[in-house]
């Protein structure tokens, strides 16, 4: 008798919403096709729709943090006399992409089969494009062409990698939650995330991969070894040395040879130390709540460098739109995020959170990966690190208010 593929209207009703408002960028066209305003209408009726399911819950940390540090870009895009109404509409997707979880009972099964077929249609999108358009993604109702290069629909920051990293997580986390091991799915994904790395040779891309792979695929030994060395602080240690090194004191020469020899890459991460070197310098005239929302142009004209659409890191990318507050209201949510990872350090669940965390800092350092699936995974990373018991109390307590 064959099982049955069963999908809740709340799943469906999920996978809406994300279509809504984590679609990327180039399905969306501003040329005032009927496409264009049936995508505005969408997103803006699930606005309402989350702040009404929200208006009796309370404002958690993790959130009120999220909030502060996309209002401090909004305001300085205010204060810098840019375009406040875009920085709003940009940055307000994060803050509801977090406000879209709900952490009760099987919803989180809901929310995570909604990731996971989201992402597999996105990856089916993507891959079909590749097929049939190699040099861009085709618009489907205006015919027009973009993405120049395959890369970007392979590589893990840009197109169909960045989706197929998030689905391995996805998948991997629902597996070891309701298999208690990884299906034969996660290894095609795991499979098809490895060949597309070695195709087109991307030093983020196959390191990021292969690591997160490897930690998950092992993720039994470390749950029954317990190795110390699998830490999530420690990991955010090397991130962090690898930013000291090589973007704030430019010292990738010491890793030379396995630069240019083992991953054929040049000495300057292919043009990003001198775009870091100009971030660093504009960031320090306006450190405090830096220049605001910058597209793609006004970044490049900041920066003076043709291929800087932003900063090539994370980082520097956030502290130019808000400043050190920005950065520092980050660290804070990175944070809480960490603190809640290392209490499920040797769970499966804390397991295939570090192993992604890690490889998206890491690709966090030479791309401006902002991802809006990212903050899924760590308000989901805060809600698992709360105590079982407390985690139970906290749901007694909103049925019971929801009951009055």
């Amino acid at each position: 008798m064959h099982s049955k593929i069963v999908i809740e209207r709340k799943t469906l009703l999920y996978i809406l919403m994300l279509f809504f408002i984590a679609t990327p960028g180039y399905f969306r066209g501003e040329n005032g096709t009927a496409m264009d305003y049936f995508l505005l209408v969408g997103e803006f009726v699930t606005y309402f729709f989350i702040l009404l399911v929200w208006l009796h819950k309370k404002l958690s940390s993790f959130l009120v943090l999220a909030i502060l540090m996309y209002g401090t870009i909004i305001l300085s895009t205010y204060l810098n006399g840019g375009n406040v109404l875009l920085a709003i509409r940009i940055e307000v997707r994060y803050i509801f992409m977090i406000m879209l979880i709900d952490n009760e009972g099987k919803k989180i099964d809901c929310l995570w089969k909604a990731c996971v077929i989201y992402l597999t249609i996105m990856v089916v999108i993507n891959a079909i494009a590749i097929l049939l358009f190699p040099n861009g993604i085709k618009y489907a109702y205006d015919g027009s062409l973009m993405q120049g290069q395959t890369q970007w629909f392979f590589d893990s920051k840009n197109g169909l990698g960045k989706y197929l990293l998030c689905l391995l997580y996805f998948k991997s986390d629902m597996d070891f939650r309701n298999l208690g091991k990884l299906s034969k799915g996660f290894y095609v994904i795991a499979f098809i995330c490895v060949a597309s790395v070695i195709v087109i040779w991307s030093a983020t891309s196959i390191v990021t991969v292969c690591m997160m792979i490897i930690l998950i695929v092992f993720a039994g030994l470390i749950k029954e070894k317990k190795y110390k060395l699998f830490n999530i602080y420690l990991s955010l240690g090397i991130v962090a040395g690898f930013f000291i090194l090589f973007i704030l004191f430019q010292q990738a020469s010491m890793f030379g040879y396995f630069l240019t020899e083992i991953l054929k890459k040049n000495i300057t991460f292919n043009g990003r130390t001198p775009i870091w070197a100009n971030s660093i310098a504009r960031l320090m005239e306006k450190p405090i709540l830096g220049y605001g929302y910058l597209n793609s142009s006004g970044f490049r004209a900041l920066i003076g460098r043709s291929a800087a659409s932003d900063a090539h890191n994370y980082f520097l990318t956030l502290g130019i739109y808000g400043g050190f507050v920005a950065i520092v209201l980050f660290l804070l949510i990175l944070i809480l995020a960490m603190k809640a990872i290392r209490r499920r350090q040797y769970e499966f669940s804390g397991i295939t959170l570090t192993a992604f965390s890690f490889s998206f800092f890491l690709t966090m350092l030479f791309e401006n990966t902002s991802m809006r699936l990212y903050w899924f995974v760590l308000a989901y990373a805060v809600y698992m690190g709360v105590e079982p018991e407390k985690r139970k109390h906290r749901m007694v307590i909103r049925r019971h208010l929801r009951s009055h």
